[in-house]
This record gives C-alpha cells, sequence and structure tokens, in this order.
C-alpha cells in the first residue's frame, strides 16, 4: 500500500506524464483506491496499465468511479485483476458515464457470461470505445450471443479481443461480420 500511495500522489501531482504502467505490483484493491483518489483529479494521463496487481472486484469499482470525474484517460489495460461476474455491472456502469476511453482490456478475469451481459448493454449506447480485450474471460455462448447483439448496434467499436473463450466457431463468426459491417458503414477517423 505505501508504494501504491506514492504513485497515487505522483498521479495527482504530474501534469506532464502520459502513459503510465504499473503492471505486475501488489497494489491490491486498497492501493487500487488510493490511485483511483488521483485519477479524480489528473488531467494529464492518457493510458494507465494497471494489470496483473491483484486489485479485485473492489478495487476495480474505485477506479471505475474515479474514472466519472478523469476527462483525459483514453486507455486502459486492467488484465488478470481477479474480476469476477460482478464486475460485469461496474464496467458496464463505467462505459455509460466516461466519454473519453476509446481502448479497454479487461482480458483474463472470468467475468464470464454473466459479467459480459451488462458490458454489452453499455456497449450499445457506448460512442467511444474503439477497442474492448476480452480474452480469457470464460465467455461461452449466452455472453457470445450479447455480444453479437450489441456490436450490431454499436458503430464506434473496431476492434473486439474474444480469444480463448468458448464461443463456438459459428457465433464468432456473426460476431466478426457484424464488427465488419460497422466498421464498412462508420464514419471515417479523422
Amino acid at each position: 500500500l505505501n508504494g501504491a500511495s506514492e504513485i497515487a500522489q505522483a498521479i495527482a501531482k504530474n501534469t506532464i506524464m502520459r502513459v503510465l504502467d504499473i503492471s505486475l505490483n501488489e497494489v491490491g484493491p486498497r492501493g487500487a483506491k488510493e490511485i483511483a483518489k488521483a485519477l479524480k483529479v489528473n488531467t494529464s494521463l492518457l493510458s494507465l496499465k494497471f494489470s496483473n496487481c491483484a486489485i479485485s472486484d473492489k478495487g476495480l469499482r474505485e477506479v471505475a468511479n474515479s474514472l466519472k470525474f478523469n476527462t483525459s484517460l483514453q486507455s486502459m489495460r486492467l488484465n488478470n485483476n481477479g474480476f469476477g461476474p460482478k464486475s460485469g455491472k461496474v464496467i458496464g456502469l463505467l462505459l455509460q458515464e466516461n466519454s473519453t476511453l476509446t481502448s479497454l482490456d479487461i482480458g483474463g478475469n472470468t467475468i464470464k457470461d454473466l459479467g459480459v451481459v451488462p458490458i454489452m448493454a453499455a456497449l450499445k449506447n457506448n460512442t467511444t470505445l474503439k477497442k474492448i480485450g476480452l480474452s480469457l474471460c470464460g465467455i461461452r455462448q449466452k455472453g457470445g450471443k450479447n455480444i453479437a447483439i450489441a456490436i450490431e448496434e454499436n458503430l464506434s467499436l473496431s476492434s473486439l479481443d474474444l480469444s480463448l473463450n468458448d464461443i463456438n466457431p459459428e457465433l464468432l463468426h456473426l460476431i466478426k461480420e457484424a464488427l465488419q459491417d460497422d466498421i464498412s458503414n462508420s464514419e471515417p477517423l479523422p
């Protein structure tokens, strides 16, 4: 926690740093809370790599709540942090309330079908997220169907990582087609 507090102080005060990678550190939920406080006031950080930090569902709630106030962070990696299906609701709310994130990777967390449902519900109306990583999340057919429906309605997403899940090939093909249709029917990026 002491190291996380020091990092949090630096995040809160620093106006130059654009990318921060604190992956592979034992931050935990308490450390995530400290870093979340700093993210509320930071206006310069564009990318945060926060993978393999054991922040769990509790730490994710803190980080997600801070991003209601943060208007600079565009990319976040939260791989392998011990999130379960309950975190899907937290991530869904994050995608509804934050309008600056363009890339989010939560791969390696066992959110499963139950967790992917609220994420995809939020993604239907999200217009800023371009990339989402959901590899190795324990997603099966029900989650895959929700993904396919969301992709049909979302016109901003251009990259989706579903590797190492248990979605049947036919459903993956439908998701791929929907994603390609969205890319070809969307306006060109500036």
